[in-house]
This record gives structure tokens, C-alpha cells and sequence, in this order.
């Protein structure tokens, strides 16, 4: 495991709120599990179950048991972690306290959306539009003269277009956005919630095939011409194998994208090949898996292909994004949920638009009335500019007393009055949070499940990943264990080249095979080498294994000069020596070694763990879990 593929990444990831097995959603006075003593209730391992397991495949029983393994570890790792004090740390406090103004925020204002507002939206989720637009550039605050020259330039180019001219070719030739010169103003097809609220109205009241009236945004005047509208495709959950290419290696990086796709042909373990040749640290070691994808949130190179996969385990042939080169695998595909499935989240994503921006302040006077807000004498002698003590009591909120003291902790800007205000805002919503907290199941979970996840990141990279990482003598005791696993049967001491221009391919093996001292020689080889990276190809010298390069696969494998032509690429191979099987080195499977290193760690901590904590398994109220989400199954 790698510190990426903590839970504190499916945290940020999803704000969708799992169902709930109604039998269970009360408190029990008896617990499902306890761990190091921390009690479980039935409803909060319930939470996590429904929320990490979408996969209904296999038997109630087995999923329900091999989670509660898995939560069980995570348990584990989480006590250890606050008996470190991991959560003590400053940088873990600020954190913590921004997720959870983050968090309680949606709260307060879900209340206030109306049905009329979340049918609307839902009826956009279930299109996606393809789209055109042209900008010029206006700041929020501009003047008046400046609003009106940018809205008169826009209302020009619309006459134009309703004249005739080509939009794409007005984009290109005006939009003031910098990617108009390079896809002409086009977008691409995106969905609710993806665009800034203006935009979206204007692109969803828009018939296709016509061009909207001018619309303001904070980044200047758009018109926006609608292509097409099609069902939105719902969500994919994908895995991938990811070789990053840049301009020094592309070409070698889609070869070995190709020899690993060829190797899947051939009936290859995917979580193998993932763990060995996958470069995306974060997925390697669980398969590759990502997350939850809608149109709009990855790149259409990866996930149109992905749509385009039908059954779970199918997967691309290479594919190539701005990032490099992928294999992509369908895992699952869910479709556009009902309206009261997704309602709760519609209410949590409108509260966090600008559509309830003008509710904040009203709230914040609900709030007041709610937890009893009471100034002191000293409130307007502190916005006045006098000087008090720092234990002076401003205001009480929840008859707690707030002193000036905490409104210097939170170390505001601004004058005086804004300081207090902000301070004011602070302390309501930190009541909020414990009201909550105290109130709602669902809030609870979610704000415990973050701040374990967090612990569990801290302690996993002091336990794990940093000793992995930095303990180079333990990595190495270690490779010496395994380094049998890793024999390179075929290997040879070899100078090779790729490259992409026959004529160029063709110029080198000449020069090679009428003096093989160009290789042989090392002051001659560096400077057929440097010559050739000036040309930006592969070129490399060293001891390599037949399996390393599908090139090698293609050619003899015999001592001398070797010229593989495949897939419009032309290899040179020189193999000096042929060599005898041997260890590969540390060097060239340090990936993954480092990887087994680290999960080899973690399972010597985990069982460090088992003994060190008592974890106590309520078998029959389990048993009736199961029972319960069986009959709920058929």
C-alpha cells in the first residue's frame, strides 16, 4: 500500500452519504465491535459498509465479513495512531478545523433549497450538452465603460455569426479564452454543476444548433453556441496502467504501454502487471482502480473509451491523454440515480453554489437566535478601537463566554469590526459542528470517518511509507530476501537505440557494422550516444534482460549487431556479451521491491497491532446484520 490509497482519499473524493440499514439506524446500547477499546455501533460500521462497497457480487455473508476484516485493520491502525498523538500536531488541527467549516456548511444551508430548485437541477443531471463558447475577458469590478466596451465587442461577433461567419473560425480568430487557439472555442460535452452558474443557465436555455444572447461571469461576456445534447452516461468506476510520457520518452513509454497490453493479451494477471509496471503511485497497488467518473471530471481520451466498455473487467487497447499512456478497465458502471436517491445530494451541492450565497447572512442571524448570541459592554468599546485585556468577554454564544483573547488565536486581517464579525461567524459555526455532531448521525460519521482518516495518513507514512522510503539498508536486507523472484535468464551487456526515422536508422547500423568500436569503445559510444539524444531518441547502454523491451523480444538475442523494425519504429540493438542467468539488480526492480517493502512493513505492523490491542466481535448481533441485509437483498 502506498500513502495515497489511504482512506483519507476516498474521504475527499465523495460527499454522497450511503443508505442505511433502517433496523439499525438508532444507537444500540450494545456494540457491534469494539477495538482497542473504541466501540462500534451497528449503524456506524453500517455507514462505512454501504458507502465502500458498491461491488454486489458474491454472498452477503462473505462481503460483510472480508469488510469487516479490512475495517477492523483500519481500526487497528487508527488506535495506534492517536496513542502516537498524531493528532496533537498543529498541521493536523489546522486541517481538521478547515474540513469541518467546510463540512457543516452545506448543513446549514441544505434546508433552505427548495424542491422547485432540486427538481431543476436533477432534470439538467440528466443531460450532458455539448458546447461552444466565445469570451471577452471583463473583471468582476470593472467600470462601467469597460463592462459596456467588452459587452459591445461580444454583441459585434454574435451580428457576425448571425450573418454567417463560421463560430468555430470567430473563436479562434477573437475568444479572449487562451484554449480557443487550440480547440476554436469548443468544450466538449459537460453537464450540471461543471460550469459557473450563469454559463450553465445560458447553455441549458439554449435550443441546439443556436447561439445564446451575451451572458456575464465573473471572467467576462460569453456566447455560447449549443452542439448537441445527449442521456447523460452516468458514473464508470475504472482502473488503469499508466506510463508517464513526456517529450523525452513518449516513444518509449507507448512501447512498454504496448509489450504490457500484449501481456494482458496473453492472459497476465492485471493486479500483477499493475503493481510491477503501473507508474501512478497512487492505484499500483490496488489494481489501479481510481474512482467514481462522470463526463466532464477526466479527460475525454480516458473516459470516452471507458463508456465505451461493456462488461466489468473488459479494457482498453493503449490510449494516449495529455498525461502519458493508459489501459483503461471498466470495473462498474452506475446509472443516473432517481431523483430521491440523489436528492440529498443536490441539496448539499446547491448549498455550496452561488445560487445561496445571499442565504448566508440570513443564517448567520438564525444561528444567533438559535444558540442564545449575547453582546457584552466591551463588544463596541473593541470595534470602537479602545484597548481592553485580553480576558475581556465580548459575547457569549451558548452561554459560553468568547474573550478577546480568541478572536487574537484566530489571527484575523482587517479593521476591527470585521474582525469580530469573522470571529462571531467562527464560534457560531463551531456550535454548529457540536450540535450537529451531538444530532446527526450522518454528519457524525462523516466527521469522525475524516478525522480517522487523517490519523491514519500520518501514521501510516511514520510506520510505513517513510521507512520504506528512507531506510535504504532495510530496503536493501530485504531485496536480498526476495532477489531470487527476480532472475534475469536472458540477459546480455548490450547497447540499443530506437528510433522513429528510417533514414536515420538506417545511417546509424551502417556506421555501427563497419567499425563496432562506435560501441564497443566507450569514448566512441558516448559520442554516438549524445549525438543521438540530441535527436531526442531512446538510447541507453547497460545490462538488460531479454523481457525488459519488446524489441529485445523481436530480435535474435544474439552477440553482435541486431535491427528490429516494428510498429514503424526501428531498433538497433549491439549485444556485447550474452550473460549467464543472474539476479537483476536492486536498481533496475527498485519500484517494485519498494512497494512489497512497504506492504511487508505494514503487514508486521498490523500484527504488532492484533497483539498489542483486544478487538472484541459481537457475533450474534453480526449474524443478524447479515440476516437483515440479506432479506433487504431479495
Amino acid at each position: 500500500m502506498i500513502r495515497s490509497l489511504s482512506t483519507i482519499s476516498l474521504l475527499m473524493a465523495i460527499l454522497v452519504f450511503g443508505c442505511r440499514v433502517n433496523t439499525f439506524e438508532t444507537e444500540e446500547a450494545e456494540p457491534l465491535l469494539v477495538v482497542a477499546n473504541d466501540s462500534i455501533s451497528v449503524a456506524e460500521f453500517l455507514y462505512a459498509f454501504n458507502k465502500n462497497n458498491r461491488d454486489t457480487s458474491g454472498s452477503v455473508n462473505s462481503r460483510v465479513r472480508n469488510y469487516l476484516d479490512l475495517y477492523i485493520d483500519f481500526k487497528l491502525k487508527v488506535a495506534e495512531g492517536r496513542s502516537m498523538m498524531v493528532d496533537t500536531t498543529e498541521k493536523f488541527k489546522r486541517e481538521y478545523k478547515q474540513y469541518k467549516s467546510q463540512l457543516v456548511k452545506p448543513y446549514l444551508l441544505t434546508s433552505q433549497v427548495s424542491d422547485s430548485l432540486v427538481k431543476m437541477m436533477y432534470d439538467r443531471t440528466q443531460k450532458e450538452i455539448k458546447a461552444s463558447h466565445i469570451l471577452i475577458t471583463v473583471k468582476e469590478e470593472a467600470s462601467p465603460q469597460d463592462t459596456l466596451k467588452a459587452y459591445n465587442k461580444i454583441s459585434k461577433l454574435k451580428n457576425k455569426i448571425d450573418q454567417g461567419a463560421d463560430f468555430g473560425q470567430i473563436a479562434l480568430e477573437y475568444s479572449e479564452d487562451p484554449s480557443a487557439k487550440i480547440n476554436s472555442g469548443e468544450l466538449g460535452y459537460f453537464t450540471a454543476f461543471q460550469m459557473v452558474e450563469p454559463f450553465e443557465d445560458a447553455v441549458y436555455n439554449t435550443p441546439v444548433g443556436e447561439i445564446s444572447d451575451p451572458v456575464r461571469t465573473r471572467f467576462g461576456y460569453h456566447i455560447v453556441k449549443v452542439e448537441n445534447v445527449r442521456k447523460a452516461q452516468g458514473k464508470v468506476l475504472i482502473a488503469h496502467i499508466y506510463k508517464k510520457a513526456d517529450n523525452n520518452n513518449s516513444q518509449q513509454a507507448e512501447e512498454e504501454i504496448t509489450e504490457i497490453y500484449n501481456k494482458l493479451e496473453q492472459g497476465e494477471d492485471w493486479d500483477e502487471l499493475t503493481a510491477k509496471y503501473s507508474e501512478d503511485v497512487r492505484s499500483k497497488d490496488a489494481g489501479g482502480r481510481l474512482q467514481w467518473f462522470g463526463t466532464g471530471q477526466l479527460d475525454p481520451e480516458i473516459l470516452d473509451p471507458a463508456f465505451g466498455l461493456e462488461k466489468p473487467g473488459d479494457y482498453t487497447k493503449p490510449l494516449k491523454s495529455r498525461y502519458g499512456w493508459h489501459i483503461v478497465k471498466l470495473i462498474q458502471k452506475q446509472p443516473v440515480p432517481g431523483l430521491e436517491e440523489t436528492k440529498r445530494e443536490l441539496k448539499i451541492r446547491l448549498a455550496n453554489s452561488s445560487r445561496m450565497k445571499e442565504l448566508e447572512m440570513s443564517l448567520q442571524d438564525s444561528l444567533k437566535k438559535k444558540f442564545g448570541f449575547k453582546k457584552t459592554e466591551y463588544f463596541n468599546k473593541y470595534v470602537s478601537g479602545e484597548n481592553i485585556p485580553d480576558t475581556t468577554t465580548l459575547f457569549y454564544i451558548n452561554e459560553k463566554p468568547y474573550s478577546l483573547s480568541y478572536i487574537l488565536e484566530q489571527k484575523l486581517a482587517g479593521s476591527n469590526q470585521q474582525k469580530i464579525n469573522k470571529a462571531v461567524d467562527y464560534a457560531l459555526e463551531e456550535n454548529e459542528v457540536i450540535y450537529l455532531y451531538e444530532t446527526n448521525s450522518d454528519f457524525k460519521f462523516l466527521l469522525d470517518e475524516y478525522s480517522d482518516g487523517m490519523v491514519l495518513f500520518e501514521a501510516m507514512e511514520r510506520e510505513v511509507w517513510d521507512k520504506a522510503n528512507n531506510d535504504s539498508t532495510g530496503l536493501y536486507s530485504y531485496y536480498e530476501e526476495i532477489k531470487d523472484e527476480y532472475i534475469a535468464d536472458q540477459s546480455a551487456r548490450l547497447w540499443y537505440t530506437v528510433i522513429k526515422n528510417k533514414d536515420i536508422a538506417d545511417s546509424v547500423t551502417r556506421l555501427i557494422d563497419n567499425d563496432e568500436a562506435w560501441v564497443s569503445n566507450k569514448n566512441k559510444r558516448e559520442i554516438l550516444s549524445k549525438d543521438l539524444q540530441a535527436l531526442n531518441v531512446v538510447v541507453d547502454y547497460g545490462v538488460f534482460d531479454r523481457s525488459d523491451y519488446l524489441y529485445f523480444k523481436n530480435s535474435p538475442w544474439q552477440k553482435g549487431l541486431q535491427y528490429v523494425n516494428k510498429d514503424g519504429y526501428f531498433a538497433i540493438i549491439f549485444i556485447e556479451e550474452k550473460l549467464s542467468a543472474i539476479n537483476k539488480p536492486l536498481s533496475k526492480v527498485r519500484g517494485e521491491v519498494v512497494s512489497r517493502y512497504q506492504k511487508n512493513l505494514e503487514e508486521q505492523w498490523l500484527d504488532n497491532l492484533k497483539e498489542k490491542y483486544e478487538v472484541i466481535v459481537n457475533e450474534e448481533l453480526l449474524q443478524s446484520v447479515i440476516n437483515e441485509l440479506e432479506e433487504q437483498r431479495i
